[in-house]
């Protein structure tokens, strides 16, 4: 019987969101289980939010993945010293590539698990949400017919700070765009957000119906507010943390957005 995790899963925001099933999946194989996670300072606050995890491992993810060789390395041996002889039942880490490995080498495990190229069953199965893929990662089995992902419940409530300006007296439907996203430390993908002017066009139809749109994201997609200079719109970009946003897409009617943190 597993008696304690530690779940390894840093790096963008849609990708941890993807990994919370883990959460419910160890807890269903043991509810008495102690679940530790390693993550960066972004989405920590979204995993306390859970309720889910007994223990989050902050790393310093912008210095460890994006920084110089030795800033890299004197951040992983932060990592090192938080972890050593330390000792779980079960290490998953959910990356593929092999570098993430490292970071628990001085903790002992019962047992190890990782998405390996080298093994046909720890790939993740093309045509499954990767939700289900990470559930299968730290299943009693591995299998292809593993249970179906389950998402955390949250019912947070929206700060008060924002009921005024969101909720006046005459409302219409309250319709949200994240436009800018699909960034992160690694990488900057275009490819994968939808065209700028489609979303300004989209806007200008739906204020001509009623709607109100609030531009939603996080200090860096301060980019895309020019382009809604002409439109009556709701600007909060970077004036919300991760919790925050979470609880204003709640009260939405609506979220547009493209493959991003925000999407999942």
């Amino acid at each position: 019987m597993r008696q304690s995790a530690l779940i390894v899963k840093l790096s963008a925001i849609g990708d941890v969101v993807m990994a919370l099933p883990m959460l419910h999946a160890l807890r269903e194989q043991n509810p008495g289980i102690k679940i530790s996670w390693m993550c960066g300072s972004m989405v920590a606050p979204l995993l306390e939010k859970t309720g889910l995890i007994d223990e989050i491992i902050v790393v310093d993810e912008r210095r460890l993945l994006a920084g110089r060789l030795t800033g890299r390395l004197l951040a992983l041996v932060g990592v090192w010293v938080k972890l050593f002889r330390r000792h779980f039942d079960i290490i998953a880490t959910g990356h593929v590539d092999p570098r993430y490995r490292l970071l628990t080498v001085t903790a002992s495990a019962g047992e190890r698990r990782c998405f390996q190229r080298n093994r046909k069953m720890l790939i993740p199965v093309p045509g499954r949400h990767h939700s289900d893929e990470y559930v299968r990662l730290i299943g009693e089995k591995e299998s292809a017919d593993s249970k179906q992902a389950l998402l955390p419940k949250i019912h947070w409530s929206l700060p008060g700070k924002f009921q005024e300006l969101l909720f006046p007296e005459k409302t219409g439907p309250l319709v949200a765009f994240a436009a800018g996203g699909a960034k992160n430390l690694l990488r900057d993908d275009a490819l994968r957000r939808w065209p700028l002017q489609y979303y300004v066009f989209l806007a200008e139809k739906l204020i001509k119906n009623g709607c109100r749109i609030i531009l939603t994201g996080g200090p860096g997609d301060d980019w895309i507010v020019p382009y809604f200079a002409n439109l009556q719109v709701i600007n909060l970009i970077g004036k919300t943390d991760l919790v925050e946003l979470v609880a204003l897409y709640g009260k939405c009617d609506a979220v547009v957005t493209h493959d991003s943190g925000p999407m999942h």
